[in-house]
């Protein structure tokens, strides 16, 4: 009996492991296939719209303003007190959208989709990068031009 469950055992490792382990993921897609069609140029394109404010930031822009120095005096109010070494908007986080543009542009290059319709989507692209980069320009004055998306080992992630 326990030579029974033995090669039970054995032959239903066999089949277990004998399966094909090279599929593709369901959750995600290839390069092929987003920048293979325009279905998936469209869908990528979504990802651009994270850069527009949300409904939170209209709501807060009275928070910007003196509207409210009769209660409080704000630290933006104050001498020194709102620099751009005191803003936000330079975290890693920011700067992610930047990549996902960068990268969309350098892949949009070949594939089946027509030509017309690569150029709508890299117009739709480059109209964001440009967005972005007027944002931190309002901020901060001079920001660093990155057309690219950027590796880890990059000099320029770590220049002064």
């Amino acid at each position: 009996m326990k030579k029974y469950y033995l090669y039970v055992v054995v032959l239903y490792t066999t089949f277990l492991f004998s399966c094909s382990l090279n599929e593709e993921p369901q959750a995600s897609a290839s390069k092929d296939v987003v920048f293979g069609s325009e279905n998936g140029l469209e869908l990528y394109s979504y990802s651009f719209y994270n850069i527009l404010p949300d409904a939170g930031a209209f709501h807060r822009g009275d928070a910007m303003s003196d509207y409210g120095a009769v209660f409080n005096f704000d630290d933006f109010l104050k001498e020194g007190g709102y620099t751009p070494e005191k803003s936000s908007g330079w975290e890693w986080e920011d700067w992610k959208e930047l990549r996902n543009i960068n990268y969309f542009l350098e892949n949009n290059q070949k594939g089946e989709v027509p030509e017309d319709v690569r150029n709508h989507y890299n117009g739709l692209a480059r109209l964001f990068r440009a967005y972005f980069y007027y944002q931190k320009v309002v901020r901060f004055g001079d920001v660093p031009w990155i057309d690219e998306p950027m590796s880890i080992d990059d000099e320029r992630l770590y220049a002064p």
